[in-house]
């Protein structure tokens, strides 16, 4: 495997990793107030990572920007005030835009590269995960709109990881587990979110494949 492939630009690192552990061990974090406080670090570290990433456009940067500092008070906030209504909804609602710009960012960012790298495929991979998260936080601002919207285990409680847990295997395709959507919205947005999935890695190995073909002619 050649050095060139291997060589991080650092472009998509930092993102990747935040993104991945915010993915894979969200739910650890939630059985004590040192974890919880340092969630809320690692969400703020993903939001500047991610603001970082679309510096190559200036209304992009303009957007994105707004929306993660919006985000990163709308973090600090939920923390302190977690029982209130507006203040979730809002960060929900925050972070699901913000991270469905980053995907659409992402995918552009991928589109422009001129030869497949190791950075590349991270950056590639954090757009599956950017893109979890995203719909995880939709599915919990319907379920938070809607009480009822999906039929969850006896005993748990409404929170954002249950629903990012959903997203990742609905986009897997592995089925919805012990979580079931019930409602029409529920299920169209599952449904769409399965689509997606599937589309977004076809067309991601097309962009993929292309790059690689031009740079070996």
């Amino acid at each position: 495997m050649s050095q060139q492939f291997l060589a991080l630009k650092g472009r998509f690192l930092p993102f990747f990793i935040s993104t991945v552990l915010l993915s894979t061990i969200y739910p650890f974090f939630l059985h004590s107030k040192l974890g919880i406080i340092l969630l809320h670090i690692l969400i703020i570290f993903a939001l500047i990572a991610g603001i970082n990433l679309i510096k190559f456009n200036r209304v992009i940067l303009l957007i994105g920007g707004t929306l993660g500092a919006i985000n990163i008070v709308l973090t600090l906030l939920s923390f302190t005030f977690e029982t209130s209504w507006f203040i979730q909804f809002s960060w929900n609602l925050g972070l699901l835009s913000f991270y469905l710009l980053i995907t659409g960012c992402l995918l552009i960012l991928i589109t422009q590269s001129s030869e497949v790298t190791l950075d590349t495929i991270l950056g590639a991979v954090s757009g599956y995960f950017t893109l979890a998260i995203a719909w995880g936080m939709l599915f919990h601002l319907i379920e938070f709109l809607s009480p009822g919207s999906f039929e969850l285990p006896q005993g748990s409680v409404v929170r954002p990881d249950i629903f990012i847990y959903l997203s990742q295997i609905t986009m897997a395709s592995v089925g919805y587990g012990e979580i079931i959507p019930v409602t029409p919205l529920a299920r169209s947005a599952t449904a769409i979110l399965g689509m997606i999935g599937q589309l977004y890695l076809v067309v991601l190995l097309g962009i993929l494949i292309g790059i690689y073909h031009n740079v070996v002619r």
